[in-house]
């Protein structure tokens, strides 16, 4: 599902002006419930996700950074900026079900491909901020807090 969500992708970019240089580079797939969840990475600057101050994710980053913060005396930001396909998804979840606050125990699975540089084909890319070079299909990383917590900042 992830490799056909990123060719159309790529297939419809011309038809809303965007050029091959505005191409997110990965489309991630959430399945949650009965739903799934398409998103790619964002391009561009400034992170869509800071303009909704009460998102869930927002408020899980900030958590994040704190968190991190604390336990290191770093001040590292978010590794990909809070512009992972990972974070719009969990965004995309939470603007659809406005009154959730969490996914704590709903059993959500995510996979990301990527489309690497110059390459020509797609690849499973591991989870946003985990440093694996393994990547995993089915990650249990919806998680409110372990994938936003455990993985924003590259820990």
């Amino acid at each position: 599902m992830g490799y056909d969500a990123y060719e159309e992708m790529v297939n419809e970019l011309g038809r809303y002006g965007f050029t091959k240089w505005a191409k997110p580079t990965v489309m991630t797939v959430f399945a949650i419930g009965q739903e799934i969840f398409l998103a790619t990475s964002q391009k561009g600057q400034g992170a869509f996700i800071n303009n909704f101050p009460d998102s869930p994710v927002l408020k899980s980053l900030a958590l994040c950074q704190a968190i991190f913060t604390d336990s290191t005396n770093l001040a590292k930001p978010h590794v990909h900026e809070a512009k992972c396909g990972e974070i719009m998804a969990a965004h995309s979840f939470f603007r659809k079900h406005p009154t959730t606050t969490t996914m704590k125990g709903l059993g959500g699975r995510t996979v990301t491909v990527e489309m690497p540089g110059e390459s020509d084909s797609l690849k499973i890319k591991a989870p946003c901020g985990t440093g694996r070079e393994d990547a995993s299909i089915s990650r249990s990383l919806f998680e409110m807090h372990k994938l936003i917590v455990a993985g924003c900042m590259g820990m």
